[in-house]
């Protein structure tokens, strides 16, 4: 990044915004930090060590945490914790790029993030950008994205993939249950069909099977015992 690069706008009338009045001190410090702190970049989504701004403010990283829930709250930025990533959604509003090759080149910032949700909240938030930089910032955003980040369509297909792939093993292991399951019952059709006696109608025959099958506890249904005594070529 370049020098100029490195600098950053505060306005003055964040002093008087009623949030930021009602904050304490140590979270009206971690608000500038994040404007313009070491960790912060040129698109306002940026990686965040709480243990890093800890470190550079001087406080300890509870304060941090308790400080990013109050900042966040009051001017509707946002953290994701599991991907250490803070956006201020804002953040053109203020630092609006001067023309299409500072949107490229800003934008270049974005392949040093963390892979998470903030990141299509940014790609979304178009409603600062002056309608002349709207095609460049999409164009570096399509590029950067492609580039360090799956896209949804890419993260579909690899979760169709492994379904896919996982399907066959799934549906031999079902198989392989239903096998032996069937196999049970099939070796006591004979031992049933002698409960039930030779002149019994099949119904009789299945009752007896279920009463063979479930007198230990096992919960075998009115068609698994169908399908046994026509394994068994029974009902063929």
């Amino acid at each position: 990044m370049s020098e100029v690069g490195r600098y950053r706008k505060v306005f003055t009338r964040i002093w008087r915004h009623p949030g930021f009045k009602q904050l304490p001190r140590a979270a009206r410090e971690l608000t500038f930090y994040l404007l313009t702190g070491p960790q912060a970049n040129r698109i306002g989504l940026f990686n965040f060590s709480v243990a890093t701004a800890a470190e550079d403010l001087g406080i300890t990283a509870e304060s941090v945490r308790n400080g990013l829930v109050n900042v966040s709250t009051v001017f509707g930025w946002q953290y994701d914790a599991k991907a250490r990533v803070f956006y201020i959604p804002s953040w053109w509003r203020w630092n609006e790029p001067q023309n299409p090759n500072i949107v490229t080149g800003s934008l270049k910032d974005l392949s040093e993030v963390a892979p998470c949700a903030l990141i299509d909240a940014f790609a979304k938030n178009t409603e600062w950008l002056p309608e002349k930089l709207l095609e460049p910032f999409l164009k570096s955003l399509t590029q950067s994205i492609h580039v360090h980040y799956p896209t949804q369509e890419q993260d579909r297909e690899l979760d169709r993939d492994r379904k896919l792939e996982q399907a066959p093993r799934a549906e031999n292991a079902r198989s392989s249950r239903a096998g032996k399951k069937g196999d049970a019952l099939s070796r006591l059709v004979p031992q049933a069909m002698d409960l039930a006696g030779p002149s019994a109608d099949i119904n009789v025959k299945v009752d007896a099977l279920l009463s063979l099958v479930n007198k230990n506890g096992n919960d075998y249904r009115r068609q698994d015992a169908i399908d046994a005594f026509i394994q068994a070529g029974v009902l063929l």
